[in-house]
């Protein structure tokens, strides 16, 4: 059996945020139950079991909602007692988290360092773009709150990094956006989601690929400055695109450009093969009645992901393709009228980006490689 991958929502689609793009608010109204009641401790152990039964190798799992720290730290409690309890192979394992950082209290914080969590905190660049796009329950913008919350992760230890979804108002202020990140170290930039479906009306913040091409040129030229002149920041897909270009494989399914075997478990047990497609249409079964070998053998699971794997006819005369690879599949969304995925709506934003940046990202692979540009950790 494989190393296996596991995200967990253990308070389903809860969150005491109500951000302007949430791709998952989206996604529960496009299935038959939408939010579902908190994970009950006799699931939770029920899937802990079946981890480590099926597991080899390694095990990662990651929590998410909504707003998974709404579970309270004495669910995570019980996530590492039932660890100690079922894992007697002795397999590593990983925790991740990914948070708004508003309801990370002291007790919180202190699970959270003995689990040895990598933590990942919604910024959303500057404070103007934060607070108008990443509001609480009550409308007031959070960037202060989190902010407190970034320091304190940083005083108890804890690591974290910064995951900042770029519309088009980010996008066209990264220097901005860097600038008020790169001080964390770790980044990931998330391109902000096109709802599912035509009926949705169409955001102002909505994201171009014209915008989004811009935003990765602009950002490389800074990543690239920072990293020539002895200070690394972390940016996960120019990593991950150097990585590839230095022989190594992508980090994940979306760098790939097909998907693989991956786990979503909703608090009801649930699964889904993708936390993009925790839809009806996508259900793999429910974990207290089903396991993962049956999960991963599922003819929903092989055709999830053989669909991905037909690239769009122009991705194949592509010259950026072999780098590219088309992307993430939700960003090929819809389905074409032959059962295929169609073309990245991001398209010319790459094809842009990389047309402006490539040459310079294979001359700075080839320093690195050579020594003359060193790596070190922020």
């Amino acid at each position: 059996m494989p190393p296996i991958s596991v995200m967990i929502k253990p308070v389903s689609g809860l969150c005491n945020m109500r951000c302007q793009y949430c791709f998952y608010t989206d996604e529960l109204t496009h299935r038959g139950e939408g939010i579902f009641s908190p994970m009950e401790e006799e699931t939770l152990e029920t899937l802990i079991r079946k981890i480590f039964i099926y597991a080899e190798n390694f095990v990662y799992l990651a929590f998410q909602g909504g707003e998974p720290t709404l579970a309270g730290a004495a669910f995570y409690r019980k996530v590492l007692a039932f660890e100690k309890k079922y894992n007697s192979r002795m397999l590593p394992v990983s925790h991740a988290i990914q948070t708004n950082g508003l309801a990370l209290d002291e007790e919180m914080l202190s699970v959270l360092k003995e689990g040895n969590f990598l933590v990942g905190l919604s910024v959303d660049g500057t404070k103007e773009i934060h607070d108008a796009m990443r509001k609480d329950a009550l409308g007031n913008g959070t960037y202060e709150r989190v902010s407190k919350t970034a320091e304190k992760l940083r005083q108890t230890g804890i690591d974290y990094n910064i995951l900042c979804v770029v519309g088009k108002t980010a996008a066209r202020q990264p220097k901005e956006v860097f600038q008020a990140l790169a001080p964390h170290g770790y980044l990931q930039f998330i391109p902000r989601l096109e709802p599912f479906g035509e009926e949705n009306e169409v955001d102002a913040d909505a994201l171009t690929a014209a915008d989004y091409g811009y935003f990765l040129t602009e950002i490389w030229k800074l990543y690239a400055q920072e990293l020539r002149n002895g200070h690394y920041v972390s940016v996960r897909a120019f990593d991950n695109w150097l990585n590839m270009l230095a022989g190594r494989p992508p980090e994940n399914c979306g760098f790939a450009g097909r998907c693989v075997p991956n786990y979503l478990v909703e608090s009801n047990g649930n699964v889904y093969p993708c936390d993009f497609y925790a839809l009806d249409e996508w259900f793999l079964g429910n974990i207290r009645q089903s396991n993962f070998k049956r999960l991963a053998a599922s003819d929903k699971m092989r055709n999830f992901c053989e669909s991905s794997y037909k690239p769009d006819a122009d991705c194949l005369i592509c010259p950026y393709g072999y780098i590219c690879r088309g992307g993430c599949r939700r960003d090929r969304e819809p389905v074409l009228a032959d059962g295929n995925y169609g073309k990245n709506r991001l398209c010319e934003g790459y094809r842009m980006f990389f047309e402006n940046c490539l040459a310079d990202m294979q001359l700075l692979q080839s320093q690195i490689r050579e020594g003359k540009v060193k790596i070190q950790s922020p």
